[in-house]
């Protein structure tokens, strides 16, 4: 009976290995820390293709092969001559779900416990906060910061209970702001 030999990897292919799951790790970790960075733009008008219903016909389809492309013929628009071309109208989509605007924002002490440079982050850490019993409102500053407070309080010494508070019960710190006007 012949010997079976046994298989070693190679320093070489060990080393290689070893820089594949660096790679995997190192990404994780950066999908984890800067999920912007791995979002996707939203489609243009040119991307979206629109869905027809497949229609049932008596003669087969055409076979397409992979080298041929079929590219889209506008058909001509028939004007009367001295009148200009009637202008095409831009196809504006919008999302399906749309997130509310900020309302005015009433005067007095918030604990600010969050600031983000997506609008969709600070709703979502807000209605986190709704769904937990808190009054939490977002306030979009001037560097195009969306920030979520909870509150209002009338007093600072009420506002600083309410910051102790949050750090006891959400294990979150924050730090206490004044909103002057309505």
């Amino acid at each position: 009976m012949p010997e079976t030999e046994q298989w070693q990897a190679s320093l070489l292919e060990q080393r290689i290995a070893w820089g594949i799951a660096a790679c995997c790790i190192i990404l994780v970790f950066l999908a984890s820390t800067r999920p912007e960075w791995f979002e996707l733009p939203a489609p243009t008008p040119q991307q979206i293709v629109k869905k027809e219903p497949i229609r049932k016909t008596s003669h087969p389809a055409p076979v397409i092969h992979h080298h041929q492309v079929e590219t889209p013929v506008e058909a001509p628009v028939k004007t009367q001559p001295g009148k200009p071309e009637p202008k095409k109208r831009p196809v504006v989509i919008t999302p399906k779900t749309k997130i509310p605007d900020t309302t005015a924002i009433a005067s007095g002490f918030y604990v600010q416990i969050g600031a983000f440079h997506e609008r969709h982050r600070a709703q979502s850490l807000t209605d986190q906060l709704k769904r937990k019993g808190w009054k939490a409102v977002i306030s979009t500053r001037k560097n195009r910061l969306y920030a979520v407070w909870i509150g209002p309080k009338q007093t600072h010494a009420s506002a600083k209970k309410l910051l102790l508070t949050i750090q006891r019960k959400l294990k979150s710190k924050g730090f206490i702001v004044h909103q002057k006007r309505g």
